[in-house]
């Protein structure tokens, strides 16, 4: 006869892991990832005044910087779980920092896969997704 449950020592881990992760964020998390690019561009603004979400600027100027001789850098991907943490660490407004250039380039390729708008155009005579967030926001 038992007389104490067994706990599942997997699901233990896995709901203090998220609960951890909640209790950090709070309510004060401004997504940056999988929201318009409008939203993006506001929740994280670019310190030199460009009209890009922060977290675009800093995986391009780290990829400039530390993978421009890394063979395939936007072909090879990073791992899926260090990509994880890398989203949920810049939507919860945590400071991100790259280990690898392939993690910088992964989480680049990540955020525009997961706009909900297409930013590039067939049409050379659209306007860019860019150029109307800049003007919405009254940057330029």
């Amino acid at each position: 006869m038992l007389l104490f449950k067994r706990k599942d020592k997997k699901l233990t881990k896995q709901n203090s892991r998220s609960d951890s992760v909640d209790r950090n964020s709070g309510n004060q998390s401004k997504p940056i990832l999988s929201v318009p690019l409008k939203t993006a561009v506001t929740n994280s603004k670019c310190y030199d005044g460009i009209p890009v979400p922060a977290l675009v600027r800093n995986c391009i100027d780290y990829v400039e910087e530390n993978g421009l001789d890394v063979e395939g850098i936007y072909r090879v991907s990073a791992f899926i779980s260090r990509l994880d943490e890398l989203e949920r660490q810049a939507n919860s407004g945590g400071i991100i920092t790259f280990a690898d250039p392939h993690d910088a380039a992964g989480l680049l390729k990540r955020f525009l896969r997961q706009l909900p708008d297409h930013i590039l155009q067939f049409s050379p005579f659209v306007p860019s997704k860019f150029e109307n967030v800049a003007e919405s926001i009254h940057i330029f």
